[in-house]
């Protein structure tokens, strides 16, 4: 085997596994029912996953997505709190876990983290309902 066919078949290896891996952590939010978002303070881009939009009910195309686009979904009594902890983790660039209410009822458990390199935020959404609970643990049982 030439260098060539070594180069092309180690690319081979790496896509096959890369897809896998995607795969698995694809199923790993779909079981959760996680959702996943990105956000860019510099431009306020904000880009969120299918999943997003169903915890939030929000049709995609009504969806500005804009930090201010995601806080008008929650309600006024949170909306500060998580503004100043989303300030305080973009200052230090840290890791954060908040707990807040959605104006559909909807708990939510939102744990990320800020890339200062690539000067993104990055994170999962989790609905934290209580019958959300119970819905997957009666999924679990049902496994057993």
């Amino acid at each position: 085997m030439n260098s060539a066919d070594a180069i092309t078949t180690r690319i081979v290896e790496i896509e096959t596994t890369l897809r896998r891996e995607r795969l698995r952590l694809q199923q790993a939010l779909e079981v959760n029912g996680a959702g996943v978002w990105e956000w860019h303070p510099d431009t306020d881009e904000l880009w969120w996953s299918k999943q997003m939009f169903a915890l939030y009910a929000i049709k995609p195309e009504l969806f500005g997505r804009s930090y201010s686009d995601f806080e008008a979904a929650i309600v006024p009594e949170d909306v500060e709190r998580l503004r100043r902890a989303t300030e305080e983790a973009l200052s230090k660039g840290e890791g954060f876990c908040h707990v807040f209410t959605l104006k559909n009822g909807r708990r939510i458990l939102s744990v990320g983290n800020m890339d200062r390199e690539a000067g993104i935020m990055r994170g999962i959404n989790l609905d934290a309902t209580v019958e959300a609970y119970g819905h997957s643990l009666s999924i679990l049982s049902r496994k057993k």
